[in-house]
């Protein structure tokens, strides 16, 4: 099996919530986007890159350490 990249685009949740109730316009929702993501099937978790998080707004829940199998 071959390794599967794609683009994604992660927005701020809370951000979309306060533009359906009319507190904030649309285009002011919070967004990033990342390309070459690997995609796992088997994760139960998304790990954001530092800046990704900041762009977003997010707070940090937590740190782990990350560990992918590159095939040569």
């Amino acid at each position: 099996m071959g390794r599967v990249t794609t683009t994604i685009i992660v927005t701020n949740h809370i951000d979309e919530i306060l533009a359906e109730r009319g507190f904030i316009p649309r285009d002011e929702i919070r967004s990033v986007t990342l390309d070459n993501v690997l995609v796992d099937t088997g994760a139960s978790q998304l790990c954001l890159p530092e800046e990704a998080i900041a762009g977003l707004g997010l707070t940090l829940a937590g740190e782990i350490e990350v560990r992918t199998a590159i095939a040569l």
